[in-house]
């Protein structure tokens, strides 16, 4: 199906939008992107397995032709990416490479999707890197792919000066190849340290970054020290931190507590646990100026 004459025949002529098929709507989509102009603009671009739905897919499945449209396209400016598993990986990075060359995208949202072992996130290093535009990056509900933690990792190496203000890892446990997930210990008490010291410290070229979420990634003593020592880094700007539903102990507690005490910016913390976890935090941190603190369900 050819997007110009989908165009012509339901836009142009004014024929009945609701006689669109499905395929038709996709391509008329890939031809809205491809004219680049602020006539036929869009903005916003979902890509998933359900379609409809408001999900796009390639209808021919040339998905080269598609990350070459995005990356030259002046306009769109949110792309996200809803359960794409069934993605072939040689597609997937042709995608990607084209994507890549982005200049207008603000923001990229992953739920849910296949990462062919990470190796999309070392693609997308070039518009972390270098797209001015680029603001926020949402990796969430990852599946069981443990080696993508390090293409993310050189990610944020390689983009030293991004202009990413917010990034959120949530729910991000199978990157961290952990028996009981996320950023905690294994069943044995041996700490993945290294691996999450690692990951601290590539955020420290990220000097934009002001929102921090990593909710939901069952942090404890050896995460906890890491993002405190993050926290204290002369480089941090980060002023809203998130780590709700992590199962924080009352020692890991105390560590932040400690790293956020030393700091007089303006940092938004939401739940660190139960009560008795607000009372440390709250003693700690509500004498220190322009500090704020919030307590949200666990």
């Amino acid at each position: 199906m050819d997007g110009a004459d989908v165009f012509r025949r339901y836009v142009i002529e004014g024929e009945d939008q609701g006689n669109i098929t499905d395929e038709e709507t996709l391509a008329l989509t890939r031809f809205r992107l491809e004219q680049n102009s602020e006539t036929f603009a869009v903005k916003e671009l979902m890509f998933g397995d359900y379609v409809p739905n408001d999900e796009y897919t390639p209808h021919d499945g040339d998905w080269a032709r598609d990350g070459a449209t995005i990356g030259a396209n002046k306009y769109l400016k949110y792309l996200y990416f809803m359960r794409s598993h069934e993605v072939p990986e040689k597609d997937y990075e042709r995608f990607f490479r084209g994507v890549s060359k982005s200049k207008s995208i603000e923001k990229l949202y992953f739920e849910r999707n296949t990462y062919h072992g990470g190796k999309i996130f070392q693609i997308l290093t070039r518009l972390i890197a270098k797209n001015k535009n680029f603001r926020h990056l949402v990796i969430k509900d990852t599946m069981d792919e443990p080696s993508a933690i390090h293409y993310i990792i050189a990610m944020f190496e390689n983009s030293k000066g991004s202009t990413m203000e917010r990034l959120e890892l949530t729910s991000t446990s199978a990157f961290w190849d952990i028996v009981d997930g996320g950023f905690g210990d294994d069943e044995t008490g041996e700490s993945n340290a290294p691996l999450i010291n690692k990951f601290f410290a590539s955020l420290h070229g990220l000097s934009s970054l002001i929102h921090l979420n990593l909710s939901s990634n069952c942090i404890q003593k050896v995460a906890s020290t890491a993002l405190a020592s993050f926290l204290r880094h002369p480089s941090c700007q980060v002023k809203h931190l998130n780590i709700a539903a992590n199962g924080i102990d009352c020692e890991s507690s105390e560590i932040l507590a400690d790293a956020l005490s030393e700091d007089s910016s303006t940092v938004s913390l939401p739940s660190l646990g139960n009560s008795r976890h607000f009372l440390l935090c709250s003693i700690r941190v509500w004498p220190i100026k322009n500090k704020n603190y919030s307590l949200s369900p666990k």
